[in-house]
C-alpha cells in the first residue's frame, strides 16, 4: 500500500484513475480511508491507496511519465488537458 497527497480539484475517481488505472475501484479506495465515495476531498489530504491491478501498470505508468493530474472538479476553463493527450488511446491494446 502508498499514502498519496490529493492534489485540488481531485475527487476518488480521479485518484482511481492516476493510481490503480482503475475507476471502479473508487468503491474499495473509499472503505480502506473510511470516507464516501461522494465526498469532496480537501487538498493535501492523505489517502491510502491500494495495490493497483496489474493489467493497469500501462495506464498508470503514462500518468506518471507524463506528470499528469486528473482533476475531474476543477472549475470549468481551469482544466488541463495535455496537446499529447491522444498517448492515452490504445492503452488496451
Amino acid at each position: 500500500m502508498e499514502i498519496i497527497k490529493i492534489s485540488e480539484g481531485q475527487t476518488l475517481i480521479d485518484i482511481a484513475i492516476q493510481y490503480l488505472g482503475d475507476a471502479s475501484l473508487i468503491f474499495e479506495l473509499a472503505e480502506i480511508n473510511n470516507i464516501e465515495i461522494t465526498d469532496n476531498l480537501i487538498p493535501g489530504t492523505s489517502l491510502l491507496i491500494i495495490k493497483p491491478n496489474i493489467d493497469k501498470t500501462k495506464m498508470i505508468a503514462q500518468f506518471k511519465a507524463n506528470k499528469t493530474i486528473p482533476a475531474s472538479a476543477l472549475e470549468e476553463g481551469n482544466n488541463f488537458i495535455p496537446e499529447d493527450w491522444d498517448i492515452f488511446y490504445g492503452l488496451y491494446d
